[in-house]
């Protein structure tokens, strides 16, 4: 019976009620057998591995920095590349193994663009260095045609967006509003690689069909915007980038609720909003308190039960909330 089963088939048994929940994640435990853990434990060194060989790479440069001439330095990381290049292209770039040559040849590129702006001092800003490692590796990204490759890249233009916020914005523009509207528009490089990721998954490209590149990206775009809203509130700058972030996570529910119903992206986009609601609820209370003619630990004390009241109602909310919307979401699924 397990034979002729996937998880697939397991998670539609389950959907359409057949499946006890009870039984779920024991029948998905039967259907995981020794080959199925052999092959996630192969990944997962293989990913480990290589992320240490790199770090290793990195410190070494970074260790023996000053003794190294320039041509040394030059000659190792252009070795490194061609040598990883290479045999990513004799494996296969569509193996596991390939993949992540391919992925350590994109690092070692980023390497060499360092070790050229320290050797030469172009003057080059952080963030112009990994906006043009993102433009190199470009090719590689689009040619393998991995979800992982494409997360690397995607970090990479993310770093060098927050530091052009960081280093630009911010400078050119000083001031607390500025600075939670940056950590704001920071959440628009995840936002893109979202987008991309649905068109992507719209137009049958499989490799970009996995949920966590889904849940990675609203994650991240998440907690950008809560943190610009939470930080309006703490300085009291005006309401516009709390509602803005509102919108968005309301937004986001309704994408993942209703027109790619997808539970755990919809269940994210509702703790955040549950979050904010909560601060803002804090916010209110607290502002409340200053004009109450109460002595300071009477007042405090009520203050942080009202608080902690607070957010035992927005959390049994948010459990109704995510109890009621799940049978329809996963009905609406394809």
């Amino acid at each position: 019976m397990t034979q002729q089963l996937d998880l697939a088939s397991l998670y539609r048994l389950r959907q359409a009620g057949i499946l006890p929940a009870a039984r779920f994640l024991e029948a998905a435990r039967l259907l995981r057998d020794d080959a199925f853990w052999t092959r996630w434990g192969h990944h997962a060194l293989l990913g480990l591995g290589l992320a240490h060989i790199l770090a290793g790479i990195i410190c070494f440069f970074a260790f023996n920095w000053a003794d190294m001439p320039p041509f040394t330095k030059f000659v190792v990381i252009a070795a490194g590349i061609v040598l990883c290049a290479l045999a990513s292209w004799l494996i296969g770039i569509r193996r596991p193994a390939g993949e992540a040559l391919l992925i350590g040849a994109s690092v070692l590129a980023g390497v060499l663009l360092a070790v050229i702006g320290q050797v030469y001092q172009t003057g080059a800003d952080a963030f112009q260095l990994f906006a043009a490692w993102g433009l190199v590796i470009l090719p590689w990204v689009l040619v393998s045609r991995s979800a992982a490759h494409w997360a690397v890249w995607a970090l990479i233009y993310y770093l060098a967006w927050s530091l052009y916020l960081a280093q630009v914005m911010t400078v050119l523009n000083p001031g607390t509003l500025m600075d939670l509207q940056c950590i704001g528009l920071a959440a628009l490089v995840p936002i893109m690689a979202l987008l991309l990721r649905e068109l992507a998954v719209r137009a049958a490209m499989r490799w970009a069909d996995l949920a966590w590149t889904r849940l990675v990206a609203l994650l991240m775009a998440c907690s950008h915007l809560f943190g610009m809203a939470a930080g309006a509130l703490i300085a009291d700058v005006g309401i516009a980038l709390i509602a803005v972030a509102a919108l968005l996570l309301i937004a986001a529910m309704g994408i993942y609720g209703r027109i790619l119903p997808h539970f755990a992206a919809f269940a994210t986009a509702c703790a955040f909003l549950a979050l904010l609601i909560a601060a803002s609820g804090w916010r209110l209370i607290a502002l409340g308190f200053e004009y109450l003619p109460l002595p300071e630990p009477e007042r405090y004390t009520l203050l942080l039960f009202l608080m902690v009241l607070w957010c035992v109602a927005v959390a049994f909310v948010l459990q109704k909330l995510l109890r009621r919307a799940k049978p329809w979401i996963d009905e609406g699924r394809p």
